[in-house]
């Protein structure tokens, strides 16, 4: 004991810090048990709070407010509404049986747009389980009346000929089958033959007295509507079939406008024209003379041709008036030139033209005029059912 009093006296601070380190211990050691304990409760209520969020969540998504549901229901009316109106906008890009088939679909007691919905339905899902479109659509018709038919596939067949159509119609099913959205189908001597009827028959359009004005257009050499001089294989035949009813309703419009002359009637883009998206594009140039006014009424039939379910873009066109060299001759200027605008930035002339043809700035409704136009026919394939 003495040497141990002895020792502290000799190292007192020694001492002391000893001391110190054991009562510092002690506090510390006092103040994590008190935190502990706090964390522990603090710990146990956070998990109450949490049990009895979950519990009220699941009571909440267990429950079926009545907000809830008419909100769901009137999202579902707006929806069908909108696809309605997306399904009616779609129908004017490219569909040239679209009449025919609304003739059709009201003489079987339906709207255009159930009976065409629920075949397309039926078409895509047998299609997927490998059977053939026609022998898909020879099932469908036989669930019809025969006499119903027989009377919807003759109101088909008239639009068709009102439309001035001259595609064979001895057999309606390959145009209902074509408005249903299933692509042409031919073998590559058919379709040859096909290529025939078309270029007569659109030769006929250009001299019929029952189109249009009745007035009759000609050609240039370089115009063909041969358009394809191959065997076609099985997938261009869709394309020619799509490039022919736009030729024909081209034609159909000239004549609608009085059009005189068709110099250049030539496909810009390949056969199969080009896609972009749910839309494919044929582009065509034409060279065609007229009158002022039909030049203009066959631009303005162009762009109103979404009324006959075809859109079509004027890209470019390039007005150039031919001179009466009549007048020329007999002397018969009685009109007074206009002064040239400096400003005015020149324009180029018309190819292939002469002295006798310029620029149109202006003139009246008779002058007989060239217009190069470049267009492009739009056409929505997005609800095209395929193999």
């Amino acid at each position: 004991m003495k040497l141990f009093l002895e020792i502290l006296k000799k190292n007192v601070v020694l001492a002391v810090t000893l001391v110190l380190s054991v009562l510092a211990s002690c506090v510390l050691l006092v103040f994590a048990l008190g935190m502990s304990g706090r964390i522990r409760e603090f710990q146990n209520t956070l998990d109450s709070n949490i049990k009895k969020l979950q519990d009220k969540a699941q009571g909440v998504s267990a429950t079926n407010p009545g907000p809830v549901q008419a909100n769901i229901d009137n999202i579902k009316t707006d929806t069908s509404k909108v696809k309605a109106k997306v399904d009616s906008i779609r129908m004017i890009f490219g569909m040239p049986y679209c009449n025919a088939f609304k003739a059709f679909a009201e003489a079987l007691g339906e709207s255009e747009m159930q009976l065409l919905n629920r075949w397309r339905d039926v078409f895509r899902r047998e299609i997927r389980k490998n059977n053939l479109p026609r022998q898909i659509f020879i099932a469908e018709l036989s669930k019809l009346d025969p006499e119903k038919l027989q009377t919807a596939k003759a109101a088909f067949k008239d639009v068709m000929l009102k439309e001035s159509s001259v595609e064979p119609l001895d057999d309606v099913d390959d145009y209902i089958l074509d408005a249903i959205g299933v692509p042409r189908e031919m073998t590559s001597e058919n379709c040859k033959r096909y290529i025939g009827h078309m270029s007569d028959g659109l030769q006929g359009i250009l001299k019929s007295k029952d189109i249009g004005k009745g007035l009759p257009i000609s050609t240039g050499t370089s115009v063909s509507f041969i358009i394809f001089d191959r065997l076609a294989l099985e997938s261009q035949v869709p394309y020619i079939v799509k490039n022919y009813k736009l030729i024909e309703d081209l034609l159909v419009r000239m004549k609608k406008a009085g059009i005189s002359d068709v110099s250049t009637l030539s496909r810009t883009s390949i056969l199969e024209g080009e896609v972009d998206k749910d839309y494919l594009y044929l582009s065509y140039k034409l060279d065609v003379l007229g009158s002022m006014e039909s030049i203009r009424e066959f631009c303005n039939i162009l762009l109103d041709a979404h009324a006959d379910n075809r859109v079509y873009i004027i890209k470019n066109i390039k007005l150039s008036k031919l001179n009466n060299e009549v007048q020329k001759l007999i002397g018969a200027t009685t009109a007074v030139p206009a002064k040239p605008d400096p400003k005015a930035v020149p324009q180029p002339s018309a190819p292939g033209g002469s002295e006798n043809s310029g620029i149109l700035l202006g003139g009246s409704n008779n002058d007989l005029v060239k217009a190069e136009i470049d267009i492009s026919y739009v056409i929505f394939i997005g609800d095209e059912i395929r193999k």
